[in-house]
């Protein structure tokens, strides 16, 4: 289980969000959505202690996630970073304490990443363990804008009991969430 509570967090003098209270599951799907700019991958960068909170906390399975513990906590979470062509300006966490699995073209099927542990299938996705099922100690899949093809996975992964959390504003992560929660920029909130 992921949880936030009383979360607060401003990036760049902007208020992404105040006093927010997420609570992801084991064996659910959790949405996170909202508008574009609204902070969805940033909340998801937090829930990975890659960025501190003004206020509030994180914790994982109900223990405190601080800047000590965090790369303790991230060797038991898998990430799939949004798709996008890495630029000067994009985030790219180090990740060495975490298993980082991406939906990419042009590696042969069956090819293993020697970075993350993760192989390329048939249908040119990452499966992270040896075979379906196998999450070789993972507990958390955290995903950013995953594409609609990893959708099936992302709904297996929470059925065999692991907690995932996507941002996304897709209409079938929506439809297929046991729970969502969206973000709101500070002149829609009432």
């Amino acid at each position: 289980m992921v949880e936030l509570k009383d979360a607060t967090l401003t990036v760049d003098g902007q208020t992404l969000f105040t006093n927010l209270s997420v609570m992801a599951m084991n064996g659910k799907l959790t949405i996170i959505t909202g508008l574009h700019g609204t902070g969805k991958t940033t909340l998801l960068r937090a829930m990975m202690g890659f960025i501190g909170l003004d206020q509030g906390l994180v914790s994982i399975d109900g223990e405190l996630l601080t800047p000590l513990s965090a790369t303790t906590f991230r060797r038991s979470m898998v990430y799939l970073p949004q798709a996008v062509e890495p630029s000067p300006s994009t985030f790219i966490p180090d990740t060495d304490d975490m298993e980082v699995a991406w939906a990419m073209d042009g590696v042969k099927s069956g090819e293993w990443n020697v970075e993350t542990g993760a192989r390329k299938e048939e249908d040119g996705l990452w499966q992270v363990g040896s075979e379906a099922g196998d999450y070789d100690g993972k507990r958390i899949v955290i995903a950013d804008d995953p594409g609609p093809e990893l959708l099936g996975r992302l709904k297996q992964a929470a059925a065999d009991g692991l907690t995932v959390v996507v941002a996304s504003r897709r209409d079938e992560y929506l439809r297929a969430a046991n729970t969502v929660y969206e973000l709101r920029v500070k002149s829609e909130e009432i």
